[in-house]
């Protein structure tokens, strides 16, 4: 996000649009996505043709060609479940590539695109496989806890993408009249044992079990790992203070201000 008047440097934007379905066998739908898209207008796109596997990403800024870098993911739902490939430009062989969802290193918040071959590519497009079958309960907790109190029995991409955009309202102000770039936060990965240690002091903190997940050429397993919620382990553990087990927060965040603080 960049003052209105502009600042002293160039950016280059990608805007490399496309939206095209490469094949349909009536349960599976495989879309080639210009890396350029708006990503929510995707989202509401492929919604519309009554697709599920991204609708619980929903309102999160950004273009199609940034997802896989930061392997996004809300509500459940993550984009290296649905990602079969991408297009890109490789910087370094100077030529295009096509990269499988293997090549990607995908795990949670994480790809190669932001650690060991960060500004190594461009990303052109990415091709998504998502499901004419409808979305099935139970659902991530906050998004369940929403569908519980509406009353909301019947599934569908539509009824999954309405409820995301009505809680995302409430917890972030509409960009329309105050810019913003979403939210973003990583929870902690811990150890079963770990989390038994921590349930002796505070016996309420959320947490969700990793199991495996299987994702559009592979398995990854996670089995006896579990992610506790940031905000919880900040308040509840004490980990802002650097207290129990030695654990604190640190602070990363990587951009370029170029406005009036």
């Amino acid at each position: 996000i960049v003052r209105d008047d502009g600042f002293g440097g160039i950016v280059i934007r990608n805007h490399i649009l496309g939206f095209e379905t490469l094949s349909d066998d009536g349960t599976y739908v495989v879309l080639k996505i210009g890396a350029g898209e708006d990503w929510d207008s995707v989202v509401e796109r492929s919604v519309t043709m009554g697709l599920s596997g991204i609708e619980a990403l929903s309102a999160i800024p950004g273009t199609a060609g940034a997802t896989p870098v930061q392997n996004v993911g809300a509500y459940g739902q993550e984009i290296a479940s649905t990602l079969t490939e991408l297009e890109a430009y490789d910087m370094k062989e100077k030529r295009f590539v096509v990269l499988k969802n293997a090549d990607c290193g995908f795990a949670y918040r994480y790809s190669i695109f932001k650690s060991t071959e960060n500004r190594r590519y461009i990303i052109t497009s990415i091709t998504l496989k998502l499901s004419r079958i409808a979305p099935q309960p139970p659902f991530y907790d906050s998004l369940q806890k929403y569908l519980d109190e509406h009353n909301i029995t019947y599934f569908t991409p539509q009824v999954i993408r309405d409820a995301v955009i009505a809680i995302r309202k409430v917890k972030l102000p509409n960009p329309v009249l105050t810019p913003n770039t979403g939210s973003f936060f990583k929870n902690p990965i811990i150890e079963e044992w770990l989390l038994n240690e921590l349930r002796k002091t505070y016996d309420d903190i959320p947490s969700y079990t990793m199991a495996a997940k299987r994702f559009c050429d592979g398995e990854f397993n996670v089995d006896g790992i579990s992610r506790v919620e940031d905000g919880e382990a900040v308040r509840g553990i004490g980990v802002k203070r650097r207290g129990i087990f030695g654990v604190g927060v640190v602070v990363d965040v990587k951009g370029t201000d170029v406005g009036e603080k």
